[in-house]
């Protein structure tokens, strides 16, 4: 694609591209940006010019050890780099982002702790050295399940918040207990569901037994009712408890809103479901669905109006506010700030009415997908996975507020809430926050809390009109729904506008993409089998092979549709999603259920391959053991794909007998794996399950947690 030209006043967008296919340069609302390559093909720059933004953004790569690897991003101006922002990735032995080092943390960063024998992170560290702790965040496990029963937040040795909490068998959050010196009493909140696990009821007491109904807090006792398909129907809260009534047409839009205490209102659509009129807003959209303008319908004095410009990608550029005085609306904006991102992270706030002066930076580390190591990271890139994978909910580490030089930490609850800001120097709050379940504030108090923007599923808030920003959509608490349809219409669900299916305790939407549901089993367990045995493999293989397609299925689930584990497997176990696509062969052939595994290849002893042992301990590194105790990572194997053959960039690709990947003479393992980062490789034999991830293969199939290499 070369250009997309717009009918209305949407700008237009150019595009041109390199002898690789690769974007060299954007025009866009922004400007022109020009993007440039390494000799690795990885992204090296990217240029700002010739519109309402002059900046450079700089990514680098490790040149010594593991070549190529993703290790520092910079915005800045010619000649000087960094001047806006620096980052650094630092990686432990495993190939995991172990440390983090960026604007407001403390001098040596934030480091990850991981599980014993899992990828998921245990403890968050704040560092002033590699030995001093300042603050810590640190998550506790079911023994069984990968579900989260607690996260202790931390200054020295200071307790600021806790959440505990306890899960039903289905993996829902059915109650949670909060202690510590950000709250003025230690409390709790039960939770109850209907059979589709939509939030019906959440409800405080000041006590810290869950189920115990002592001391209640009313006030803070909010119930839910829903129609079959979704639709809020009923919602009663506040003190003192009132009732509002919801009315929809058929395709699911709330058309009035009839509140016990105030007037009923109505809601208005454009054809493209966009919303255009609620009780406080008009609404106007361009013609990708983005909203550009939000107006007060009865403005008065201090009203303020909202105009956003968005770029190619639909990240949003630019906010201006205009404030009402005098009759009329100003014509130069009050506020007006411009963003810089890390694809959909926000990096820097620059001020458009000071010179684009540099007004926040943000540090970003493993997100709630990255801690649970979902992350994938694209084919060709040069992002670190686990980073974006779930929308950057949960991984917000730090705040620098330029203009005081205050540098704030953010405490989570379980869920990617902001909970805390957390002053480095001092451990004082900066911010304390308590949510309604879809998001709206029950309590917001400290210095930060009006200006910092991170709240709710760690997403921007705009509070000139009570919305959330997710990147592709806007969600309103008030409503506990979507302002706009969703963009993958029925893809997403078959209602448009609800946000995660109504569980909002337990699910997360990163970029107000709703994931959809994955599509139907096409057999059960016992016609898989029996198809198997037909074929005349064993019990044990046919068993295995179906235990493939369920770890694949599991993993493809959680990181592609941003379900809990639990989900996934309540999913698989209740036939109502789909697997994932079925394993390959050796030979790149598709594994599925009418066509159970082959036996693994000679070479193959137990899953693990000798010869790529071999070849590892020649080419990487000078014994077995230290071959066996590091991933594919450490040696190298950030891969390309296999049987490209010769590139335009004179690389050339080969696969040699021992199951390896030559790249201009160096090894590399694996076949599909990814430029840069590491990824999915090509299928394995993990002791008789055919898998399509080393990560599987490594974390739950090798006894005793033996790394071995994998052809």
């Amino acid at each position: 694609m070369t250009s997309i030209n717009y009918s209305d006043s949407t700008p237009d967008v150019t595009f041109t591209y390199n002898r690789l296919g690769r974007q060299a340069t954007v025009v866009d609302a922004v400007g022109t940006r020009t993007f440039a390559y390494n000799s690795a093909l990885q992204l090296s720059t990217e240029t700002f010019s010739g519109g309402i933004l002059t900046r450079i953004i700089t990514r680098g790569y490790s040149t010594s050890g593991v070549l190529g690897r993703y290790n520092n991003l910079q915005v800045g101006v010619s000649g000087d780099p960094d001047q806006d922002y620096d980052v650094d990735y630092y990686y432990d032995a495993k190939g995991r982002l172990g440390r983090i080092d960026g604007p407001g943390l403390p001098s040596y960063g934030a480091e990850y702790t991981f599980l014993t024998n899992s990828d998921m992170v245990e403890k968050t560290e704040f560092k002033s050295d590699a030995s001093t702790v300042v603050a810590s965040a640190t998550r506790t496990f079911e023994s069984t399940r990968d579900l989260l029963t607690a996260v202790e937040n931390k200054y020295g040795a200071t307790t600021l918040s806790k959440y505990e909490y306890v899960n039903d068998d289905l993996g829902r959050r059915t109650s949670v207990v909060q202690m510590g010196t950000a709250f003025t009493t230690d409390f709790h909140r039960d939770f109850t569901y209907n059979d589709r696990s939509e939030l019906l009821t959440s409800k405080k007491y000041n006590n810290t037994t869950p189920g115990s109904t002592t001391n209640p807090i009313t006030a803070q006792h909010f119930t839910f009712s829903f129609d079959p398909i979704g639709n809020r129907v009923d919602y009663t809260g506040e003190d003192p408890q009132v009732t509002t009534n919801y009315t929809n047409n058929n395709v699911n839009q709330y058309t009035s809103i009839d509140e016990e205490s105030d007037p009923d209102w109505s809601i208005t659509y454009d054809f493209d479901g966009n919303t255009t009129q609620d009780d406080e807003f008009d609404y106007s959209w361009d013609a990708e669905n983005r909203l550009v303008t939000v107006v007060p319908r009865s403005p008065i004095t201090g009203s303020l109006k909202s105009v956003f410009t968005y770029d190619y990608m639909g990240r949003r550029v630019r906010k201006q506010i205009y404030l009402y005085a005098g009759g009329q609306w100003n014509s130069t904006p009050t506020i007006d700030r411009k963003f810089i991102y890390d694809q959909w992270n926000l990096l820097v706030e620059l001020n458009a009415l000071s010179s684009d002066a540099v007004l926040e930076k943000y540090t970003w580390g493993l997100d709630l997908a990255g801690q649970r190591r979902m992350g994938v990271p694209p084919v060709g890139t040069s992002f670190i996975p686990g980073l974006h994978d779930a929308g950057g909910i949960g991984g917000l580490l730090s705040m620098r507020d330029v203009g005081t030089t205050t540098s704030l930490m953010y405490m989570y609850s379980t869920n990617g809430d902001v909970g805390q800001l957390v002053k480095v120097t001092d451990g004082s709050f900066g911010a304390k926050y308590q949510y309604y379940p879809y998001g709206g504030e029950i309590q917001a108090v400290g210095s930060y809390a009006a200006t910092n923007p991170f709240r709710f599923s760690t997403k921007y808030w705009d509070g000139e009109h009570q919305a959330y920003y997710y990147g592709h959509r806007y969600h309103k608490p008030k409503l506990g729904r979507w302002l706009s349809r969703d963009p993958l219409s029925e893809l997403g669900g078959i209602n448009l506008y609800v946000h995660t299916a109504n569980a909002p305790l337990s699910r997360f939407d990163p970029y107000g993409l709703e994931p959809p549901p994955p599509p139907d089993l096409p057999v059960t367990h016992d016609a898989y089998m029996q198809d198997c045995l037909t074929k005349g493999y064993s019990e044990q293989e046919c068993e295995d092979a179906w235990n493939a397609e369920h770890d694949m299925y599991v993993k493809v689930c959680m990181n592609t549709w941003g379900w809990s584990q639990a989900d996934c497997e309540r999913a698989w176990k209740d036939h109502t999603d789909p697997p994932p696509p079925p394993p390959f062969d050796d030979g790149g052939n598709r594994i599925g259920p009418n066509d159970p595994p082959e036996e693994p290849p000679p070479d193959t002893q137990d899953g693990c391959n000798e010869a790529g042992l071999a070849q590892c301990i020649a080419t990487a590194d000078s014994n077995r053991d230290t071959c066996n105790d590091h991933t594919p990572v450490d040696h190298g194997c950030a891969g390309a794909l296999v049987g490209i053959g010769t590139w335009t960039a004179g690389l050339f690709l080969a696969t040699n007998p021992a199951g390896w990947v030559v790249i201009g003479g160096a090894a590399v393992c694996g076949g599909l794996g990814f430029l840069g980062g590491y990824g999915t490789t090509t299928p394995v034999n993990c002791h008789g399950n055919w898998v399509n991830d080393v990560d599987i293969c490594y974390n739950d199939h090798c006894p005793g947690g033996d790394r071995s290499w994998y052809k």
